[in-house]
């Protein structure tokens, strides 16, 4: 592989990468890692850089520069979601082992259906960031008859296996998103006697770390779409960037009661899976949870509703 040379090559390679699961609660982690004095997390959250060819064409020096302004007495991190997306990023963990071998990995699971309609979801919206006026063209149950990639990244021992062929058990941490949110503190201590940190350390201190749900920007995007009429209006958006927001919000109290916010969800907001489609993926995940729950030794029955 040629490394480029726009970036200064250093020898610091990620001493944790955070692989996992999307939408289980990983920008969560990242965001209290960075309090802690002795961690650096890259910048982005996520370079995918083992995962993605067009990253992985930047080359090593890229990819190392993220890490360059890490001090001495500090650990490197990263966090990139789809390094547990296999197949649909098969040369992930064959990259990731030539340039990290001793990288340690940690991996936060959840509920596998909840899991894989929220990165359905997900998906939906890092469109709408490039173009906000994109309307969903599939349902959950229409999409993943035609692309499983959502399914295949809750099958957590699929991917776990992809990396038991490069690394040991022992390099893995493996956290539980419902674990996680009832006491972060708890799986905070756990992720900082794994990496060796200080395991005293109050990553709550300043706060809960609260993640941008999907059902908040869902209401975001309705309202945004129910407001833009007044806005475009002369002068509406100055008179809108300037109203206190207790008045915002009771204008839009009217506003969602007009008929077009029944259109705007039609055409917006996909709807809820089918109650038969959860059964069929309960039913799917039952297997590959029991062999979950043995290789952690670990009850999962929550999983299985």
């Amino acid at each position: 592989m040629t490394n480029s040379t726009a970036f200064p090559m250093t020898c610091r390679t990620p001493d944790f990468i955070i692989i996992g699961a999307a939408k289980a609660g990983t920008t969560s982690l990242y965001r209290y890692l960075t309090r802690h004095p002795n961690i650096f997390m890259s910048e982005p959250k996520e370079p995918t850089y083992f995962a993605r060819d067009e990253r992985f064409r930047r080359g090593e020096s890229w990819y190392l520069s993220l890490f360059q302004d890490s001090r001495p007495d500090q650990l490197c991190g990263e966090a990139s979601t789809n390094y547990t997306n296999w197949p649909l990023y098969p040369d992930t963990v064959t990259r990731m082992a030539e340039l990290a071998p001793a990288v340690k990995l940690i991996y936060l699971m959840r509920h596998p259906v909840d899991r894989a309609y929220s990165h359905y979801i997900q998906l939906i919206q890092n469109i709408r960031t490039d173009n906000p006026d994109y309307k969903f063209d599939k349902t959950f149950d229409e999409y993943i008859a035609v692309d499983d990639s959502v399914i295949q990244s809750s099958n957590y021992m699929l991917q776990i296996s992809q990396y038991l062929t490069h690394y040991s058990r022992d390099q893995m941490l493996f956290l539980i998103f419902e674990e996680f949110i009832k006491d972060p503190q708890s799986s905070l201590t756990q992720v900082a006697d794994f990496l060796g940190i200080d395991r005293g350390f109050d990553f709550i201190g300043t706060g809960e770390v609260k993640e941008n749900l999907n059902r908040d920007k869902e209401f975001w995007l309705l309202r945004s779409r129910l407001t833009a009429p007044l806005k475009s209006l002369p002068g509406g958006q100055f008179i809108a960037d300037h109203l206190p927001q207790s008045v915002r919000d009771q204008i839009y109290s009217w506003l969602k009661h007009l008929p077009q916010r029944k259109r705007i969800e039609a055409e917006y907001i996909p709807p809820k899976m089918k109650p038969e489609t959860r059964a069929e993926l309960l039913n799917y995940f039952r297997l590959p949870n029991s062999e979950l729950s043995e290789f952690l030794g670990k009850d999962l029955s929550i999983w299985q509703r």
